[in-house]
């Protein structure tokens, strides 16, 4: 019987700009890295900043790195922190 369940997940990370006016003037502020589950497109990426940041928002993504990691976790813990789905 297997002791670990391991599986890989792709997050991406989306660096994005919001235009703002401050004393009168356009400026481009920097948005903290966001991460998202799923291999995100710009499309994808635009969306997901604008659910943080607001439906109004202005902005725009600068980069979109995307990776794959593997995790393992024992099937003791697995079976203690699951939720059980009914059919």
């Amino acid at each position: 019987m297997r002791n670990t369940i391991t599986r890989t997940m792709a997050t991406s990370e989306i660096k994005g700009f919001m235009m703002k006016v401050v004393e009168g003037k356009p400026t481009v502020v920097e948005l903290p890295v966001l991460t998202v589950t799923g291999k995100a497109t710009e499309k994808d990426a635009i969306k997901e900043l604008k659910k943080v940041h607001g439906k109004d928002a202005n902005v725009t993504v600068g980069t979109i790195e995307c990776h794959e990691d593997t995790y393992e976790i024992s099937v003791e813990d697995f079976m203690k922190y699951a939720k059980k789905v009914e059919k």
